[in-house]
């Protein structure tokens, strides 16, 4: 654990590094039920699984639980509603009708998609086998809490997103032109209802535990060794990506993607197989290792700064370690020094032909989806923004009218969601569309029809169609604004401090540990990871 870290016993928000103790989960589940009598496996339909749900008809018709865990549902993810959080009060029943009509970009069962929203739906399932084994209902919560405390890890020692106390958490920073800013503990909140596909918070001794006993295959537990083996084999054969290959003068040493499992990624490196997965919850980013042949197993969690450098260096440093470790020279040291992780993103540019603001009173309305829900653009200290979800709140920014009748306007995002548009990692990353795209309808008034946001998904990016509103609406005062670079308070105490990383690594079954020092730049300061 970093000696930087703000508490002797922290616990790390470890993303979707969750998933594969939710796979782990249904697969004890199922084998529990088959030793009552009941005939269902991982091939079962969701259908046949869950009647009430009504899929006979919808998206998840022909989708088993294989599909829902190894992400083969074709259809397209909707990362949106998880930014900007589901509305309050929403279930895991209503998560999973939503899923239910996604829209579909593969046929099912035959391509990988890796998929939030979909892959959440395990937690229902679990809670549904959960009440056939103890016929009383349980939440995925206390299912997976079960399956923790059977691998020996206390209940003081783990947690969940949204329902975690704060002084139990490492806080979490996202860099801001190279500067750290803390983020807001609600944000956790985002994760609900889907908890099961992210939202597990756990300390370095707990990890250790749950690493221990994945190598010892569930030894002295309830848990067999093929429902901790079986979800590492390869369920979605995609050809092989090459993640790195580095030459060495016997030849060049690779790194391969070859698939997903059951909540695990599946890859090879040096000619071994092994299986790993990343987490990233919003400020945190994780990546776990599995090396079964060897009983190798790598684990680091950062509380920042949130950019996707830090994922590859965490991957590089893995690999480093376990060259280490397995007597191989090992890659040079070069490979496994991070860049600098805190870039400061490019400076916005003002773009100089805005839509009149005249034109932006007839965007004004609530915008609704069959499955999204309603998105409302209203005026707000004379700002016109537009309110998504449970916390999104951005003012409509740099409008620019094309001649296909459209206008697009950049979102800036505030309150709790700054980040979205006011980081480092978010600003750099060409993934997350913050626009708002409206279609507008040739009358006096120039209003908006729909509003297409490709904030949500964009492989399938929503339309939403504007309701009529009444007459009277007053005119606007609007406040002109060039895009603005958000930047750090110096006087407020929230917004700066370090960053926390924790790395551990077990080397055998019998969970004996080797401490092998490792030094690792991280926001201009030298952390030293303590793998003992």
């Amino acid at each position: 654990m970093a000696e930087n870290s703000t508490r002797s016993d922290p616990m790390f928000c470890i993303g979707s590094l969750t998933k594969h103790i939710s796979a782990t989960l249904i697969l004890h589940q199922l084998e529990q039920l088959q030793w009552k009598g009941y005939t269902y496996t991982v091939g079962t339909l969701v259908t046949d699984i869950i009647p009430a749900l009504g899929l006979e008809y919808s998206q998840l018709a022909n989708a088993t639980i294989e599909d829902i865990l190894s992400h083969r549902t074709g259809l397209a993810e909707f990362f949106g509603p998880f930014l900007v959080g589901y509305p309050t009060g929403s279930s895991r029943l209503d998560l999973a009708k939503i899923a239910a009509r996604l829209p579909r970009i593969h046929p099912s069962g035959t391509s990988y998609v890796y998929n939030n929203h979909v892959f959440s739906l395990s937690g229902l399932i679990a809670e549904t086998l959960g009440e056939l084994l103890y016929g009383k209902p349980k939440r995925w919560e206390e299912l997976a809490s079960d399956l923790l405390q059977e691998a020996g890890v206390s209940t003081g020692d783990f947690s969940f997103a949204d329902t975690v106390e704060d002084a139990r958490v490492e806080k979490g920073f996202l860099s801001v032109d190279g500067k750290l800013r803390a983020m807001d503990p609600e944000v956790r909140q985002l994760i609900a209802p889907a908890g099961a596909a992210g939202s597990l918070c756990i300390t370095p001794q707990a990890m250790a535990r749950w690493m221990s006993f994945l190598l010892r295959r569930g030894e002295d537990s309830s848990v067999s060794r093929e429902t901790i083996v079986n979800p590492w084999t390869t369920r979605n054969i995609n050809p092989s990506t090459i993640l790195s290959s580095v030459e060495f003068p016997d030849g060049p040493v690779v790194n391969a993607r070859c698939g997903y499992g059951l909540g695990w990624g599946c890859y090879s490196y040096r000619g071994h197989k092994y299986v790993a997965h990343g987490g990233g919850f919003y400020a945190f980013i994780s990546k776990l290792l599995v090396f079964p042949d060897q009983n190798i197993s790598i684990f680091t969690s950062t509380s920042g700064p949130g950019t996707s450098d830090v994922a590859i260096t965490m991957r590089k440093l893995h690999l480093y370690i376990f060259d280490r470790l397995m007597g191989y020279s090992p890659q040079p040291l070069d490979f496994v020094c991070p860049p600098p992780l805190l870039t400061p993103a490019p400076t916005s540019k003002t773009l100089d032909n805005f839509v009149p603001l005249r034109i932006l009173e007839g965007f004004l309305g609530e915008y609704q989806h069959g499955v999204f829900g309603t998105i409302k653009v209203i005026v707000k200290n004379k700002e016109v923004r537009l309110l998504a979800g449970r916390f999104g709140e951005a003012i409509l920014v740099n409008c620019v009218s094309h001649p296909d009748n459209t206008a697009v306007c950049q979102l800036e995002f505030t309150g709790i969601l700054w980040w979205i548009s006011g980081s480092d990692a978010f600003k750099n990353d060409k993934q997350t569309n913050r626009t708002a795209i409206f279609r507008l309808v040739h009358n006096a008034e120039q209003e908006a029809r729909t509003l297409t946001l490709p904030l949500y998904s964009s492989a399938a990016p929503p339309l939403f169609t504007r309701k009529p509103r009444a007459n009277g609406i007053t005119s606007l005062q609007i406040t002109e604004r060039a895009t603005e670079t958000i930047k750090p308070n110096s006087a407020d105490k929230n917004r700066s401090g370090n960053v926390s990383l924790m790395t551990i690594l077990i080397i055998s079954p019998s969970c004996q540990l080797k401490i092998l020092p490792v030094f690792l730049i991280l926001s201009m300061a030298v952390l030293m990871i303590g793998l003992a």
